[in-house]
Parts: structure tokens; C-alpha cells; sequence
């Protein structure tokens, strides 16, 4: 057991063919999946805002929904994950948004996550 009464199952990876291959559990990859389910991803066309103002427009202008989680890649892009699919949706419908009068591409992308069990 650990510190706070959880069991820890590491099942260690296996090697085939020089391979490793590691064994995931469904459960818990689709309940990450289901975090995820109403994410976006944003990105501002000619500029790279902080996170800071990225916060600071979402809680100016989607007042309508709980505070999402916002994430930076490195790559220069947000993925914001938003609580609840009326409220992704409701981001879409109040129309097309301007950050530091540049514009912003927000776009939902469905993740496509095939578990397969090989024997």
C-alpha cells in the first residue's frame, strides 16, 4: 500500500522482437480520454500571448462558462479544457474572437484512441 492507502500496480514492460512494450489499463485511459472530450485548441494567427492574457481574455469574455484549465505547447498553441460540452459549444456559437487585435483559431479535434488486447 501507499502513503494514502493506495495499492500501486506496476506491471512491468515486456520485451518482443527487441521492442518494449508496456500494458495499459482501459479504464483508466478512457477516463483521461473523458478529461479531454471538450478541450480545444487555440491558437492566435500572428502573435504568441502569455498564458496570463490567454487567462485574463477568458475570464473576460466567456463569462458564460466555468473557468477552464489552460495549457501552453511549446509549439505555440493553448489546448484549454473546457468543463462541460454546452459550454465548448457555447464558445463556438458567440462567434469569431480577436486577442490583441490579432485574430484566434479555436478548434475542437476528437482524439481517435483504438485499444486493441493482443494475446
Amino acid at each position: 500500500m501507499g502513503s494514502r492507502g493506495m495499492t500501486h500496480n506496476f506491471v512491468p514492460p515486456t520485451i518482443t522482437n527487441g521492442a518494449q512494450f508496456i500494458e495499459l489499463n482501459k479504464d483508466e485511459v478512457e477516463k483521461e480520454l473523458e478529461k479531454w472530450e471538450n478541450a480545444l485548441i487555440l491558437y492566435v494567427v500572428g502573435h504568441e500571448p502569455t498564458i496570463v492574457a490567454v487567462d485574463r481574455f477568458i475570464a473576460n469574455q466567456w463569462n458564460f462558462t466555468a473557468k477552464p484549465k489552460v495549457f501552453y505547447h511549446n509549439d505555440g498553441y493553448f489546448l484549454v479544457r473546457i468543463n462541460s460540452k454546452e459550454d465548448r459549444d457555447e464558445v463556438f456559437l458567440t462567434g469569431s474572437y480577436t486577442l490583441s487585435r490579432e485574430s484566434w483559431q479555436n478548434r475542437h479535434q476528437r482524439l481517435n484512441v483504438t485499444l486493441s488486447h493482443k494475446s
